[in-house]
């Protein structure tokens, strides 16, 4: 091992944060694909893979879960089809109408799914 070479862990124990960290700047500093990567060093492709991808999620801030501000209106009177409008702060605006049966849950999720298809 050269004196820039990292020394990468084990690919039979457990990797803690820090020890993934290692590998993924070791991966990003290569230049090489996950696949190339992981069989030169003797690495499972897949650990390495879900750690890059779990890692980059959370420097992205992904991964992070919080509250956001929100305005909440009363719904119309009835027989109009108004409820409530969420609208985050890129501009995406979902629609809830009186009756819905959209979860907190739900509505984060449909969120997360937005999000991804504007990548």
């Amino acid at each position: 091992m050269n004196k820039t070479q990292t020394k990468l862990p084990s690919p039979q124990r457990r990797w803690n944060e820090a020890q993934a960290r290692v590998v993924v700047e070791a991966l990003r500093r290569s230049g090489l694909s996950v696949r190339e990567f992981a069989g030169r060093h003797g690495l499972h492709e897949v650990r390495v893979q879900r750690w890059h991808k779990r890692l980059g999620q959370a420097e992205r801030g992904e991964a992070r879960t919080g509250f956001v501000p929100a305005v909440v209106r009363l719904p119309e009177p009835a027989g109009t089809a108004a409820g409530v409008t969420v609208r985050l702060p890129d501009g995406v605006a979902i629609e809830l109408y009186n009756g819905s049966l959209l979860t907190p849950v739900a509505l984060a999720d449909l969120v997360r799914q937005l999000r991804g298809s504007q990548r």
